[in-house]
């Protein structure tokens, strides 16, 4: 597994480093940007106090915040799933048609309540970091989904991470009920951007 700072792949030579093999990613934030991510929830410092998956950098800890892969045909594989979550436009339309990056819904639902706040959600993607694995496999190959969305099952149900929805069913109250939260602001921000 590689980490890099997510802000290096707004930088295309940096991007195109990162193979166009189907992988999984996971997205870790230091603690000032989790802080931010809990928009000051109750009960928080009991979820934080169970994210067990943590990377050292610059003397700081990072935790893991969500969990995602690059394995579908169309997906284009890990470098252009990861380009898509740092440079991604918050555009009406992908806003309206739920195009844009789940992740990017998350952050700028929480950090600022409107999903088309493409620059507070930079400012946030800028602070995180990215470890990231590769697998010699075929893009789409029914043994290359297997592979990848069992392992990022895995990990969703070992780690709980925040900005995991889909099949994060964590057993810890103050768990389920940020994920209830985020659903929540998650339709609301989309609501305030599409001024619904």
């Amino acid at each position: 597994m590689k980490t890099i700072e997510a802000k290096s792949l707004r930088n295309i030579v940096e991007l195109e480093k990162i193979p166009a093999q189907p992988g999984i990613y996971r997205w870790y934030a230091p603690l000032k940007t989790l802080e931010k991510l809990s928009c000051s929830f109750p009960g928080f410092d009991k979820i934080k106090s169970r994210i067990s998956q943590t990377l050292q950098h610059g003397g700081e800890t990072y935790y893991l915040v969500y969990v995602g892969t690059a394995c579908r045909k169309n997906s284009g594989g890990v470098r252009k799933r990861l380009g898509w979550h740092v440079s991604d436009k918050h555009t009406e339309s992908s806003v309206r048609n739920g195009a844009l990056s789940t992740l990017r819904q998350s952050i700028s639902s929480l950090v600022a309540k409107n999903q088309r706040a493409e620059s507070a959600t930079n400012a946030v993607i800028d602070t995180m970091l990215i470890k990231y694995e590769c697998f010699d496999l075929p893009l789409g190959a029914p043994a290359t989904l297997k592979t990848i969305e069992d392992k990022e099952q895995e990990l969703i149900t070992k780690f709980f991470p925040i900005l995991n929805i889909r099949d994060n069913h964590p057993p810890y109250p103050e768990n389920a009920e940020f994920k209830k939260f985020l659903k929540r602001e998650r339709s609301a921000s989309k609501k305030a951007a599409l001024g619904a």
